[in-house]
């Protein structure tokens, strides 16, 4: 049966002689113990005793365990509890969809290879989604069995009951759409956990003026040579645990998990300022323990289990003995060759629950980065699975406006669905046709291999960049002239290589030329493949549009970067000519943009976006007239 794809993998599958219709007014008869999964189940299918689907409640199964026998008569789904019957109905769904309602004959028998299949979304540095659009991807993720979903908050994406005055100007997700969201996730076997920084990346907090006096250091940390504002909280000051305590008061009662996210990482600025003293005293380490153990006691008060980012904890191993032993630490890294396996003994070796938390490789990058997002999730849950860790956390983060578009994120939602489930990656073929199937719905095929090669695009730069790609790095410097450029990659090439791995450093070392010619052609390949797809679906137009605007974002980014380089050995008109084509690329794509955002995603956060094109091409513009 190889143009069957079932995806994850289950962990035993025995195709059988024969295929099974499915009736045109399907019969499932649920049992008691599983009636709630009648409102899960296809359109058109009624509930009522019969043979064509028959739920089975049976002991022995884990609780996501489940066996599926599929004959020509019918299909029988038998497991201990509704979450294993559920995803026993997934299975039965996938085989069902792309065959038509002709499923082929088999048995079955699955269970999950992690505990936690998670999944985080940023949603307050540019993009807050719709509450249909998160609904939407509940789905998607039930399908490919998470069970845990996380929507990263910092700053005002969320609507605080208690600080209006900060939010009212936003289009924040509201307390009774969380409500909402955690219900539908629940229903499908999702847990929909309570995600707030409480530390660090609190830069929108500390600009309040009131607020500003809780800042442990005036100045931020410099963002490849530019300055920041500060955002990290004082610990020492009872004020900002107080501050932290509010709004988390605000926060938990609209979610039924009992796990909370306080985040903690990146506490740029700890150690400076007002806390430098304490810190030459005490170390860093224990400034930041003392804080979250008094963090801790208010969590658990509230009945809550607190998990956090582990960056500081594996910076200082030190440390990680004072941390109470319920806390669970999420261990992230966003490299191919992310130091996953050293992170996991240690953590494991000194008995701390954890998760492994690779990264979907897409955000700074407009079209994403497919072969470190393969390899980053692989050895993570590689790693997670040879050292006892609870889980794995997908991530997808928003950085400087968030500009890429949610399909780029979809490869590494199916890629780690297959890792964390059954152990084993998906081939990429699979994963292109399981995509063309289950999102695109291209019947051309086309879509799923043009999504992973877009992510490819980024060969074409001089060197790799750590967690972004270059061509976003020069959207955010601007129009530069040469020998500027060249300084500042130096230097950014410098740092990267003394703070980095040795990998990262081999491969700045063996910087070579930009190949614009070669990027653009694979682009214009793209353009074309594009145009031979055959996406069918609600989301069809919507999904040409967003790879479309995909491919202009990164040809307008690499026709920058080749401005910068080559500008000055343009002649006149070729000056002329060339930056008006690229004027013209820049300003269809912030045509287009509006409409593609607003789709998803709710109105503020949408002119962030795009202000380094818009800014581009003004500069460009004047290099043109001048």
């Amino acid at each position: 049966m190889e143009s069957i794809i079932l995806l994850p993998a289950p962990k035993k599958l025995r195709w059988t002689q024969g295929t099974f219709q499915l009736p045109a007014a399907p019969r499932a008869a649920l049992p008691e113990a599983f009636v709630s999964l009648a409102a899960l189940l296809p359109e058109g299918w009624s509930v009522e005793e019969g043979d064509c689907v028959r739920f089975e409640r049976r002991d022995g199964f884990a609780d996501e365990g489940y066996a599926l026998s599929v004959t020509p008569k019918g299909a029988r789904l038998a497991a201990s509890t509704p979450c294993g019957a559920f995803r026993a109905l997934t299975t039965l769904g996938q085989l069902l969809l792309q065959t038509g309602g002709r499923a082929p004959c088999c048995e079955i028998e699955d269970e999950p290879a992690l505990a936690v299949r998670g999944f985080m979304l940023d949603i307050s540095r540019g993009k807050v989604p719709t509450l249909q659009n998160l609904c939407a991807l509940a789905d998607r993720l039930a399908m490919l069995k998470y069970n845990q979903l996380q929507l990263y908050i910092e700053g005002f994406s969320f609507a605080y009951p208690s600080f209006p005055q900060y939010w009212m100007d936003q289009t924040p997700l509201t307390g009774e759409e969380i409500r909402y969201l955690d219900a539908y996730c629940k229903a499908r076997f999702i847990e929909l956990v309570p995600n707030q920084n409480s530390l660090g990346h609190m830069a929108d907090w500390i600009a309040r003026p009131e607020l500003h006096h809780l800042a442990v250091a005036e100045a931020g940390v410099p963002f490849f040579g530019r300055p920041t504002p500060p955002s990290t909280l004082d610990p020492q000051n009872p004020e900002s645990l107080a501050l932290v305590v509010r709004m988390m008061d605000d926060l938990l009662p609209f979610f039924s998990s009992d796990t909370f996210n306080v985040n903690l990482d990146e506490p740029f600025e700890l150690g400076t300022g007002k806390s430098r003293e304490a810190a030459e005293k005490v170390g860093v380490a224990k400034l930041y323990t003392d804080y979250l153990n008094a963090l801790h006691r208010e969590v658990t008060a509230r009945g809550k289990k607190m998990i956090l980012w582990g960056d500081v904890l594996t910076a200082h191993p030190e440390a990680v003995g004072d941390v109470p032993k319920d806390v669970t630490v999420l261990d992230w890294g966003y490299e191919a060759d992310s130091p996953f396996e050293e992170h996991a003994a240690l953590l494991a070796k000194a008995g701390v629950p954890f998760l492994l938390c690779p990264g979907t490789s897409t955000w700074l990058t407009l079209s994403g980065r497919t072969d470190n997002m393969l390899e980053n999730i692989r050895s993570a849950a590689s790693a997670a699975l040879r050292h006892g860790a609870r889980g794995v956390l997908l991530t997808e983060w928003g950085d400087l406006g968030h500009a890429e578009y949610e399909p780029l994120n979809e490869p590494a939602l199916a890629h780690a669905a297959a890792c964390c489930w059954s152990g084993a990656p998906a081939d990429e073929g699979m994963l292109a046709r399981w995509l063309d199937r289950f999102v695109f719905m291209d019947d051309a095929g086309v879509m799923g291999a043009l999504v992973l090669e877009l992510g490819r695009s980024y060969r074409f730069e001089e060197f790799r960049v750590p967690n972004m790609t270059l061509g976003r790095v020069l959207l955010m410097l601007g129009l530069t002239p040469r020998a500027a450029l060249e300084k500042q990659i130096g230097d950014m090439a410098r740092r990267i290589a003394q703070t980095g791995s040795e990998e990262t450093a081999r491969q700045l070392a063996e910087r070579g030329e930009f190949d614009y010619e070669g990027a653009l052609a694979h682009l214009d390949a793209l353009r074309g493949r594009l145009a031979q797809s055959r996406m069918r679906g609600p989301s069809a137009v919507l999904y040409y549009g967003e790879a479309e605007n995909a491919i202009r974002m990164a040809s307008f980014a690499h026709g920058l970067h080749y401005a910068c380089l080559h500008m000055d050995e343009m002649d006149a008109g070729e000056k002329r000519a060339f930056l008006a084509s690229l004027c013209e690329t820049g300003e269809a794509l912030l045509r287009a943009h509006p409409a593609l955002w607003l789709a998803r995603n709710r109105l503020h956060g949408m002119e962030n976006s795009v202000a380094m094109f818009a800014r581009a091409i003004e500069q460009l513009r004047a290099a043109q007239a001048g």
